[in-house]
């Protein structure tokens, strides 16, 4: 059967919601269905010419095996499965066994091996132009990684897999992509992934194949667009400077208000009246000064007060 590894760890806890990478999922992919051909083909009663060569086939490889000096002409009974694939061993056209990777024996009269790697494979997308929901031209650059899982599906149930698997995907990336605002493009890339790799799998899995990952090299605009947007956010930028500088200067108002009330106050009168009088006595000329009769201006009681300070 398919191996069943654990995809959903490679997406995390937001995949496992969208995506049931789980054992029943994977067997969407082969089912009981799909080997039991294999039963029914290596039961099918033979004719006389097939059973012939069967048992030809059969001495002629064993000759070969045991008397490889003697019968050196005959095809050695033994194939080679490399590592990381899967092959299929037909038996006149009908698939009747599946084998892994290592030394496998076959009727060389009657037997052919079709080999499918069971890799994970890259699939690079041409570029595709996309309107997205809101009306903006995209150029989106993709990438997707997948692997073969039932590979009966693979062999029988599709022509030419890469290019279906293609096709499929420019089909769903343009679907989705139209659905969505700029916004949510650039803000959920991963999520668009992940939608884009459940939608094609839905297909995918008639065709044994699983699609892994989904990257996005490059999401760009046109240069249209480009210029657009950048002229709104060189305005948002002014805008939001012009906001900063009238706040400032509403700030820097209210304090020159707040000081000038300060300086008004009786107790601010008072202490740049002390300080007037304290340069004034610092000075070394006779000055003759008139202060106010109120006893709340310092030391002062009145009168006049008269400087000598000489040098």
């Amino acid at each position: 059967m398919a191996d069943h590894n654990n995809h959903s760890a490679h997406h995390g806890q937001g995949a496992d919601q969208l995506l049931a990478f789980d054992e029943d999922y994977y067997k969407e992919f082969e089912t009981a269905e799909d080997y039991n051909v294999l039963d029914k083909n290596k039961t099918v009663e033979l004719e006389c010419y097939q059973s012939m060569n069967v048992c030809c086939g059969s001495c002629t490889g064993f000759l070969s095996a045991w008397l490889p000096c003697i019968c050196c002409c005959f095809d050695k009974p033994f194939v080679q499965i490399p590592q990381s694939s899967k092959s299929i061993i037909e038996r006149f056209g009908k698939p009747i066994q599946i084998v892994d990777s290592g030394l496998t024996q076959i009727n060389t009269c009657t037997d052919q091996v079709k080999q499918v790697s069971m890799k994970t494979r890259i699939l690079e997308l041409p570029q595709q132009r996309i309107t997205t929901k809101d009306n903006i031209i995209l150029f989106v650059d993709a990438v997707i990684y997948y692997r073969v899982i039932g590979i009966l599906r693979a062999v029988y149930r599709i022509e030419n897999l890469q290019i279906s698997l293609l096709d499929q995907s420019v089909a769903s990336i343009r679907s989705i992509i139209g659905e969505m605002t700029l916004n949510e493009i650039l803000n959920d890339k991963e999520g668009l992934a992940l939608r884009l790799e459940y939608m094609i799998n839905q297909v995918s899995k008639k065709w044994g194949t699983l699609v892994e990952e989904i990257l996005f090299k490059d999401i760009a605009l046109n240069k249209e667009t480009q210029s657009d947007m950048a002229a709104t956010a060189k305005q948002r930028r002014l805008g939001e400077t012009k906001l900063i500088s009238n706040k400032a200067e509403v700030q820097a108002a209210a304090l020159l208000k707040q000081t000038a009330e300060i300086l008004d106050s009786k107790a601010a009168m008072q202490v740049r009246y002390l300080e007037v009088i304290q340069n004034i006595t610092k000075s070394a000329q006779e000055q003759v000064i008139f202060l106010p009769l109120d006893p709340t201006a310092g030391t002062v009681n009145g009168g006049g007060y008269k400087n000598q300070n000489k040098k």
